[in-house]
């Protein structure tokens, strides 16, 4: 059929024949998009390239209609094309359906007219461009407009079909009341089944089912009690029609759902519900597979295994273990980066209870990368961010944590410093300052490709997270979408780093954690010391040039108040606390090792204590065994370090107060900031006027700082002498 198209086209000149050829192009754009041989991209692509060369001679002037038919079938073929930019696919699809409405009318071309709205409506519902929320609204409207041509008395099935997709929009609705827009879905849902009974389509019926089920669950009118055990019933009813041996998918998926319901039951006995849930998640396993049905399998894994972890029955510290199994399965698919963080945090958590830390570390790495993705992101919108670090915040330490139990204490102290880092990202602001100086030091190009890009995933992201049921997309329709959009934007990351990098220092690791080699860098002239608070455990971690040495460390059991209170005023009995459980095994280990100068970077709570000033029962203070100092993270201390370097000062002068017993020492860790110059210390008393030349070259260096919680670089001026 193709050649005969193919050969007539060749026949009728489109110079001498406009009309004829542009229906026959249009013909060919029909006859690729039906075609089942080759691949369906392709098809799709050539349908487009056909339907486009018939509107070189269908105009909108000349053949309004025909023109309007063109555009419809662009709408349709872009809509369904996954090759190239979906998310430009859609806007296109969107754009074509608009252009052929501004011909079609209710009132001239009434079913062409509803059919573009209706297909305008699914459109705006995969779209991920543009608001979500109001991507949702435009779905609605359309959808509304195509219900005043097809009702149901002339068009039963277009009726509930318009109906169901409305059921869903409200369903995946953002906003209007909540529990408003669940009733009407109900009601749509509802209205669908009066037409698809179980006589009528016995799959469709259960399709409705489902969903209603889904509904009755998520309901906020009436009794939840109730709901739930109506969602059941209706789950229940489905299995009539829906039977493994003839629909093994669809029986999965009840079963899932049956699952599900009995995880939220609450009539009846909680241990015998969570036995059901548990019994239903497995039945769902014996037909739903990481090759064929990737996400609903993730997700079914993940739900045995939160059913596991809080099962009755049987040995706690067995069904914890077996939870973590089935949860380790289930971060095995590249799912929601939201959703695959909260999931490996509480993994991790769990495999740190039972002392499994290879299992720990492996699920904790999988929530960083997840959170990487979330914080790499969500940078240009403040509100955002806040959130993502708040949520961060346990991760990191908790990570380093299971790392240090699992002997990897190089990946421990890289995940500390990255935590550290994420708990001052937003105090110094870096990630969106250095993309926004992109433009102000010459690389335009650069900003505007890693904007497109990150602009891309983000809206990928979000479109893939607005989805509420995931698995009924395929896993080969969206996944590769997502993962080509990160791909791309850790290309144009790569390349800033390679290109600016080379030129401004303070891009060398631009939207990376600082690696090891770079973190035990600035612990050459003064070792560091970061102080890990987790809920499983505290842990110190001695960095030196050479070596890397992990003490424990004890917990400081204050309250919220108490622990506000402590970081303004304190007495000799917290002091003691500070010293007994966290200082007293950190001295003793660095005096072993023979050190007596080193930078402190506490995180969580220890980073509100006065550490320095913790004292022991002899009365001797921490401060007076070795001198300690304090620095928010590696990375500004490397930064302190580059902007230092870069003023090349012949000569400083450091001036040691009288009121400080301490400043001598304090005064040469700051000079040893600056590298190949003459240093002089004198006392402010004696020889500091001496020493004091008012023509000298005035320096400035920026030294890491701590005020309560709020890290801060202090700039330092010291007069060239």
């Amino acid at each position: 059929m193709r050649k005969l198209f193919t050969a007539h086209s060749y026949v009728i000149k489109k110079d001498f024949f406009p009309k004829k050829w542009g229906e026959i192009q249009n013909n060919l754009g029909n006859i690729f998009f039906h075609r089942i041989s080759g691949k369906r991209d392709q098809n799709l692509i050539n349908a487009i390239e056909h339907f486009s060369n018939s509107l070189g001679t269908r105009s909108r002037k000349n053949f309004p209609l025909l023109w309007a038919s063109t555009q419809m079938n662009l709408g349709v073929a872009y809509s369904f094309l996954n090759k190239g930019r979906y998310a430009e696919n859609i806007d296109l699809a969107v754009k074509h359906y608009n252009s052929a409405l501004e011909v079609l009318s209710e009132v001239t071309s009434p079913e062409a007219w509803a059919l573009v709205h209706n297909n305008l409506a699914n459109a705006y519902s995969k779209r991920w461009r543009g608001e979500l929320a109001k991507n949702i609204e435009m779905a609605l409207f359309h959808s509304g407009q195509a219900l005043q041509i097809k009702n149901r008395q002339d068009y039963p099935y277009d009726w509930a079909q318009i109906h169901f997709n409305l059921g869903n929009a409200f369903l995946d609705r953002v906003e209007g009341n909540e529990s408003d827009n669940l009733e009407k879905a109900l009601d749509h849902f509802n209205n669908v089944l009066s037409v698809w009974t179980r006589e009528y389509d016995p799959i469709l019926w259960t399709t409705v089912l489902t969903k209603l089920g889904l509904v009755y669950e998520l309901r906020q009118f009436g009794s939840h009690e109730e709901n739930v055990e109506v969602a059941i019933k209706l789950y229940e009813k489905s299995l009539e029609v829906r039977k493994r041996n003839i629909e093994p998918l669809l029986w999965g998926e009840t079963q899932y759902l049956l699952g599900i319901a009995y995880r939220n039951r609450i009539q009846g006995d909680q241990s015998s519900n969570i036995e059901n849930a548990i019994k239903y998640y497995k039945n769902a396993l014996e037909v739903r597979s990481r090759e064929e049905t990737p996400i609903s399998w993730a997700k079914t894994n993940n739900n045995l295994g939160v059913a596991y972890k809080n099962r009755v029955l049987g040995s706690k510290e067995q069904n914890k273990k077996k939870a973590i199994s089935y949860l380790l399965k289930a971060l095995e698919i590249d799912f929601r980066a939201e959703n695959t963080r909260r999931s490996a945090l509480f993994t991790g958590n769990l495999a740190l209870e039972v002392d499994e830390w290879e299992a720990a570390a492996q699920a904790l790495m999988i929530a960083i990368d997840a959170d990487q993705k979330m914080f790499d992101t969500s940078f240009i919108s403040d509100d955002m961010r806040s959130g993502v670090l708040e949520q961060s915040q346990s991760l990191y330490p908790l990570a380093a944590f299971a790392c240090l139990k699992n002997n990897n204490l190089k990946k421990a102290i890289e995940l500390a410093e990255a935590g550290r880092t994420r708990e001052i990202s937003e105090t110094l602001g870096r990630n969106s300052a250095d993309v926004e100086k992109l433009r102000r030091i010459g690389f335009d190009d650069l900003f505007q490709t890693y904007s497109d890009r990150y602009s891309e995933f983000k809206n990928v992201n979000r479109w893939v997270n607005g989805i509420r049921d995931i698995e009924t997309i395929s896993y080969t329709e969206w996944y590769p979408l997502l993962s080509q959009a990160w791909e791309d934007y850790l290309e144009i990351c790569s390349l800033i780093r390679e290109q600016v990098g080379s030129q401004y220092s303070e891009y060398k690791y631009f939207m990376r954690m600082l690696p090891f080699e770079a973190i035990q860098q600035q612990s050459i002239r003064v070792p560091i010391v970061y102080l890990v608070a987790t809920s499983h455990g505290n842990v110190g971690l001695i960095l030196t040039a050479e070596n890397i040495y992990s003490v424990n460390i004890g917990d400081i059991h204050f309250n919220s108040a108490e622990t506000n209170k402590l970081s303004v005023n304190y007495n000799f009995e917290h002091l003691r606390m500070l010293w007994d459980n966290i200082m007293s095994p950190i001295m003793s280990k660095l005096f072993e090792l023979g050190i007596s100068d080193v930078t402190l970077i506490p995180t969580g709570e220890f980073s509100l204590f006065p550490l320095h000033a913790a004292v022991s029962s002899d009365g001797i203070y921490a401060i007076d065994l070795a001198c300690i100092r304090y620095a928010p993270s590696a990375r500004v201390l490397l930064d302190a370090r580059n902007r230092t370097r870069a003023q090349k000062p012949v000569s400083v002068l450091g001036v040691a107060s009288k009121d400080l017993t301490r400043a001598e020492f304090e005064i040469k860790g700051s000079s040893a900031y600056f590298e190949g110059v003459s240093r002089k210390l004198c006392k402010w008393d004696l020889d500091f006027h001496s020493s004091f030349k008012p023509d000298g070259e005035l320096v400035q260096y920026q030294r890491p700082v701590m005020k309560g919680r709020t890290p801060f670089l202090r700039d330092i001026h010291i007069r060239q002498i």
